[in-house]
């Protein structure tokens, strides 16, 4: 007898969650920036300069991350764009200079969103669903 529970689901939910942190990251300076400013001892421009640049990373990545997806597969990528984003995080929370912040919340962060940001959503559906892939 069929299940009548689709493995496919779980997958979307992952997905999803993935999504949600890793975008999260490049959200994360609008409603930290003050507490950041006072924890850092950096002013408000460089701190915004230091999130400019993940967002600049983060939409360059996008380009490259469907053929790294392709070529390495979708859970590999998921898990080392998961791995950058939590030891950019870690690295960047004990960071106080500017390079070092540009850097890990920049850089480093905005590169592991853009390896699943723009493509993972249409991954999985295309590989998990056959009908209503608009769902």
């Amino acid at each position: 007898m069929r299940s009548r529970f689709f493995y496919g689901w779980i997958v979307v939910a992952v997905a999803a969650l993935v999504l949600l942190i890793t975008s999260g990251t490049r959200s994360a300076p609008g409603a930290l920036l003050v507490d950041m400013e006072s924890d850092t001892g950096l002013s408000r421009a460089d701190l915004s300069l230091s999130a400019a640049i993940g967002l600049v990373a983060y939409g360059m990545g996008g380009p490259f991350a469907g053929q790294l997806l392709r070529r390495f597969g979708i859970r590999r990528m998921t898990i080392i764009s998961l791995g950058l984003t939590t030891t950019s995080m870690f690295v960047a929370s004990h960071v106080s200079s500017l390079v070092g912040l540009s850097v890990w919340f920049g850089l480093v962060s905005g590169v592991a969103a853009g390896l699943v940001a723009s493509v993972l959503g249409a991954a999985v559906a295309n590989t998990w669903f056959v009908a209503k892939r608009g769902l």
